[in-house]
């Protein structure tokens, strides 16, 4: 059986419901605000922001950011369908994250993860240095795991 097309591209507003299905399974879904949370890790999804993989038709994968200011960006949602993990479908998205940043000029981006294996793979793929840590405010993400590791990247723009 031959291996199926992945698209990446723009998030699309009929894309919402899936994307956050997925977020869900990694307990990374964007929370409103209540009183036991009053200020949750995510509170929104950007649709503007953010893009997907999709194989026929079905949304695998999201990745999504946020502006802090005209040279500062923050990686947002970065998940795939467990399914589809080890086909790449990571990086493509990772790839057409970085590119946008650097298309638009951004300077430095910042992330914040909280399992070891994608800490390593951005260091030892994309160039991104330890910059600190950060206490979660809440289980969100990894249960087992109660900080974030904070990781940088100096971007060069695109010629």
């Amino acid at each position: 059986m031959k291996n199926p097309e992945v698209v990446i591209r723009p998030m699309r507003a009929e894309d919402y419901g899936e994307a956050i299905a997925i977020l869900e399974y990694w307990n990374l879904a964007p929370r409103s605000p209540t009183e036991e949370i009053p200020h949750p890790e995510r509170g929104d999804l950007k649709t503007a922001n953010s893009f997907v993989a999709v194989i026929d038709g079905k949304v695998v994968g999201v990745c999504s950011f946020i502006v802090h200011n005209p040279e500062l960006v923050e990686t947002a949602s970065f998940v795939v369908h467990p399914e589809f993990q080890g086909k790449g479908i990571g990086r493509r998205l990772q790839d057409v994250r970085v590119r946008e940043f650097q298309r638009r000029g951004f300077k430095t981006v910042r992330t914040e993860t909280d399992r070891p294996e994608v800490i390593q793979w951005l260091i030892r793929e994309y160039g991104f240095q330890i910059a600190g840590k950060k206490t979660k405010k809440h289980s969100f993400g990894h249960r087992e795991i109660g900080h974030w590791t904070v990781l940088e990247l100096k971007l060069q723009k695109l010629e």
